[in-house]
Parts: C-alpha cells; structure tokens; sequence
C-alpha cells in the first residue's frame, strides 16, 4: 500500500487593511463630516434668523404699545406714517432695522383707529420684514 502524502494548505494570515479598503472607510468617513458640517453651518443661518426676527418682534411690538399709550395720553389723532430705524449687533454682525407706523380711522367709526407696524431688515441676500395691525379705541373721544 502506498502512502499517500497529504499536502497542508498553508494560508496566509492577513494583517492589516488594503489600500482599497482604507480609502473606502477614509470616503465615508469624509463625506459623513462634510454633511454633518453642512447642517451645522444651516442650523447657524437658522439661528441668526431666529435671533433677528425674535429681536424685530420685540423692537415691532414695543413701539405699537409706545404709539397706542401716546394716541391714549395726548389724545390726538396723528394720522400718517413715521418712520425710523435701529442698529442693533445680532450674532457678532450689525443689522439695521427699519420699522414704520402707521394710523388710519377706521371708516364709519369715529372712535376706531388701524395701527399698522412694519419692521424690515436684512439677511444676506434676502429682505425680511414683519408686520402687526392693532385695532386702537379712543377711550374719551373728543368733544
């Protein structure tokens, strides 16, 4: 009988990456930091407009409660429109805000006002304004 010889199969054992399988993990690796950068620059934009329009909110609604005690206190009727603006560093950055109010009557009503405010600004390239209408009474109407 013969002997048969059996051969061993050596392998050999891998250590360590290919080059193909580092620069597959350094790609989805980079493009997952590039996209969480891409939402962290956004939410920052988002966060300004945030801060801007919060500001201008605050800016509109003072001076409709400014304008609606001087129509209750004077007592006069200053139909028109004013004007003015403010500077204000929002986020490290300088934002004008321009408001206007204005006061109409109110048709058949003699003692029944329409306050308009309006307040604009900008952002980058884009031109943000918000508004606000407040009805005023004239609690001792003129003799």
């Amino acid at each position: 009988m013969m002997k048969m010889v059996e051969k061993k199969k050596t392998r050999k054992t891998k250590r360590g990456f290919t080059f193909i399988e580092v620069m597959v993990a350094a790609i989805i690796l980079s493009s997952g930091m590039v996209s969480i950068y891409k939402v962290f620059i956004a939410t920052l934009g988002y966060l300004n407009h945030l801060s801007c329009r919060s500001y201008a909110t605050t800016v509109l609604n003072n001076k409709i409660t400014e304008f609606a005690q001087r129509f209750q206190l004077e007592r006069k009727i200053l139909f028109g429109t004013e004007a003015d603006q403010e500077k204000c560093q929002i986020n490290n950055k300088w934002v004008d805000f321009k408001y206007t109010m204005s006061l109409m009557p109110m048709g058949k009503f003699d003692d029944l006002f329409l306050l308009n405010g309006r307040i604009t600004w900008v952002e980058g390239r884009k031109h943000i304004s918000l508004s606000r209408s407040v009805l005023l009474a004239q609690l001792n109407p003129r003799e």
